[in-house]
């Protein structure tokens, strides 16, 4: 995956991507939470999706032709494509990026303990004392 020394700032998208945080009905909205909180200051959807592909894009040394070339209506469920959702360019470039954040090793992105002080709150799965474990917090 990321085959620099540099490690993905996107911190808490990588957390959402990773499920530590509760998924809305709106994922956009989602993800323009998670990016405030990465100290990004998205307003749209194309927002987001700019900052995603960028962020993709630099990290892994793989260019946005390459998501495109892989994600087909075919194809969607390999990159964590909702089965229940009419098939889409945009959403299917924002999974694939979600996807591919989610399988991160940890030495590839910056860790950070999750942020639950706003908008975004604990997936209901993980408990408390995971966090706590996972992230050595006392």
């Amino acid at each position: 995956m990321n085959m620099s020394n540099k490690k993905i700032p996107l911190s808490y998208t990588i957390l959402y991507a990773k499920g530590w945080y509760e998924k809305s009905d709106n994922l956009i909205e989602d993800l323009k939470e998670t990016l405030r909180l990465d100290d990004y200051t998205p307003f749209s959807k194309n927002d987001v999706l700019s900052i995603l592909i960028r962020n993709y894009q630099e990290y892994s040394k793989k260019e946005l032709i390459d998501i495109i070339s892989t994600i087909h209506p075919d194809n969607v469920w390999k990159v964590s494509y909702p089965g229940d959702k009419e098939w889409d360019l945009y959403d299917a470039v924002v999974y694939y990026i979600l996807s591919y954040f989610r399988f991160l090793n940890n030495n590839e992105w910056e860790i950070k303990t999750p942020n639950y002080r706003g908008k975004l709150k604990r997936n209901p799965d993980i408990e408390v004392k995971t966090i706590i474990k996972y992230f050595n917090n006392k």
